[in-house]
């Protein structure tokens, strides 16, 4: 039997285990939802620690780019957000995403694991967490 669709293998088989690709518009929508978890998170931590002289030090900025959203706190990179698939990447550099997903930002039960106990970044494997996902 010859399949006349333009689908690929991978379509196909996604369909098959009943996955379905999230749009562009539906990770940048749940982006948007991590990222006000992720600043309120850090505003938690901010006030829990007593630094409160310093609001401006504790909001969270993002750039825009074609593969990754980079999320900016003051004059680091708290992580990145894979704009194709929705990983939360920890920050191997300024400019760079580490290999191994966080977390996902469609997926809202990683988004614990995916942020550091202290809410102050993505969470290094070294430390021990996001190891779960």
């Amino acid at each position: 039997m010859v399949n006349n669709d333009n689908r690929t293998v991978n379509e196909m088989l996604a369909e098959f285990n009943g996955v379905n690709e999230a749009s562009q518009d539906e990770i940048d929508r749940a982006a948007e939802e991590f990222l006000a978890y992720a600043q309120k998170r850090l505003k938690e931590y901010a006030a829990d620690s007593g630094f409160t002289k310093f609001p401006e030090n504790f909001v969270l900025k993002t750039t825009l780019g074609k593969k990754y959203i980079k999320i900016i706190q003051r004059d680091s990179v708290y992580g990145f957000i894979n704009r194709e698939n929705g990983d939360i990447l920890f920050a191997a550099g300024f400019n760079t995403p580490a290999k191994h997903a966080r977390g996902n930002v469609l997926d809202k039960a990683s988004w614990v694991k995916a942020i550091s106990k202290s809410g102050q970044g993505i969470a290094s494997l070294k430390a021990g967490y996001g190891t779960n996902y």
